[in-house]
């Protein structure tokens, strides 16, 4: 009964002094002495009650978990895997913040993800249905005939002999671009003006097509700063997993399991504690 008395203020001296080094640490940081001074009255209560009990392992033994009564470790500080974190926010932005503690910063990162893949998702829809649009506007007005008949009127031949590049043969992007950018082709318009050598539809079709440019461009822009974003939010997840190791240097390799030992003919009640290097 002396040894079990002695046992008593040990671990109860061990939980004073354990609370005392927690309380320095950050919140976050596993307080060990609170966690002792919380439930070493039912600890205590299990490891009297073995003074009869046979032991699984004698002293020397590296099992350090030799009583039945305890499902696991007393205490256990876990670490945070820089390399995890890195790859855990690189493949969701946020991810390996929260994995390495700050949930603050996970919220952000996500909702900045959130965010971008909005932005492209609005840009790249109203894109693509404007450049249907003009595409569209382009199959109403804009016609090869008129065209082949202004170089039969203006130059006697229905081949395209003028300075400049020709029209492509299948209507590709550069089919578009071309119909609304050289001049040699507004008298395929249906509204062109011989005289003045102009066409308002010719205007107005460069203006939808500025207008769908850059709603894709916004989408391409949107879609690199969440690539960014993946890129960043990786970098910081890492530095953000070193933090808490280092915050956690006190207790990171710490582990702490209950055990009885031969001494004497007798089953003696011990706290192992391990520490594990990095």
């Amino acid at each position: 009964m002396r040894r079990v008395s002695l046992f008593i203020f040990l671990v109860t001296a061990f939980a004073i002094s354990g609370s005392a080094l927690a309380s320095e640490a950050n919140d976050n940081t596993p307080n060990i002495g609170e966690f002792l001074q919380t439930d070493q009255g039912d600890y205590i209560r299990r490891l009297a009650g073995l003074s009869d009990v046979e032991p699984m392992l004698l002293a020397g033994k590296d099992d350090f978990n030799d009583f039945p009564a305890f499902g696991g470790d007393i205490y256990s500080a876990e670490h945070r895997s820089i390399g995890r974190a890195f790859l855990y926010s690189f493949l969701v932005p946020g991810l390996g913040e929260y994995y390495s503690g700050s949930k603050l910063k996970a919220g952000v990162f996500i909702a900045f993800e959130a965010l971008t893949w909005m932005q492209y998702s609005s840009n790249h829809s109203s894109g693509t249905k404007k450049e249907d649009e003009f595409q569209a506007f382009a199959e109403a007005h804009w016609s090869a005939t008129d065209y082949t008949v202004y170089l039969i009127n203006n130059f006697g031949t229905v081949e395209d002999t003028l300075p400049g590049d020709k029209l492509p043969e299948m209507k590709t992007q550069q089919y578009y671009e071309m119909l609304g950018k050289y001049q040699k082709f507004y008298a395929g318009w249906d509204d062109y003006d011989e005289d003045s050598k102009k066409s308002a539809k010719q205007q107005q079709y460069v203006v939808m097509r500025n207008d769908a440019n850059n709603k894709l461009n916004a989408a391409r822009t949107w879609a690199m700063i969440a690539l960014a974003n993946h890129v960043l939010s990786a970098f910081d997840a890492a530095l953000t997993a070193k933090r808490f190791n280092k915050q956690r240097d006190v207790f990171s390799g710490v582990n702490l399991k209950a055990r009885l030992a031969r001494y004497y003919d007798e089953n003696i009640p011990q706290l192992v504690m391990t520490y594990r290097f990095y």
